[in-house]
Parts: structure tokens; sequence; C-alpha cells
């Protein structure tokens, strides 16, 4: 399953706060913050990198079908 926005940003914000040995839930909750407090504009590279991972994994893998 493509990865969304926020989870891109996330793994790219989590290695900065890892050596502070954190948990991934606190890590989770400081990212999450930064993340609401973004505008449109700072997020939207995040969102174009979204779409262009789905659409790789749809080429990738052209009869997925996610089943939750």
């Amino acid at each position: 399953r493509p990865e969304n926005a926020f989870i891109l940003f996330r793994r790219s914000r989590a290695p900065y706060h890892h050596h502070h040995k954190m948990r991934q839930a606190a890590i989770s909750k400081l990212i999450s913050l930064e993340w609401n407090r973004m505008t449109t504009e700072e997020k939207s590279p995040w969102f174009a990198l979204a779409a262009q991972r789905k659409l790789e994994h749809k080429q990738q893998y052209p009869h997925y079908v996610y089943r939750p």
C-alpha cells in the first residue's frame, strides 16, 4: 500500500528525534504536532511525493486492492 503524505513526512523526521532516546509514541506525537502546525504550502511537497509514490505503486502492482 502506498504511503500517504503524513507517513512520508514522519519517516523523514523520525531520525531527527531518534537520537533523543524517545519512545515511538512520543516521537509520533511530536511529529504530528509539527505536521498540524504546517501550512498547506509547506505540506504540498509531501502531497506531491505521496501522489508520485501512489502512481509508482499502481504501475508496479496494477491489480492491487487494499483490503483492511
